[in-house]
């Protein structure tokens, strides 16, 4: 049973994790630098973390 929470916490963590990021994206329209900014991380870790949760940060780009 605990590994069943284990896996439980990991998935809610991700997902909140994911929200998380998707927030940062909206608000900084798409720009990852100010989006690791606005969550006090790296450049570096928000790519990392955009590609494995498979976020497009261009489609929260404002277009013209």
């Amino acid at each position: 049973m605990e590994s069943r929470n284990l896996s439980s916490l990991a998935s809610l963590m991700n997902a909140y994790e994911r929200a998380l990021i998707i927030d940062a994206l909206v608000s900084t329209q798409g720009n990852q630098s100010q989006a690791a900014k606005l969550l006090g991380t790296s450049k570096r870790v928000i790519h990392y973390k955009i590609h494995k949760f498979g976020i497009d940060p261009l489609r929260f780009r404002m277009r013209n």
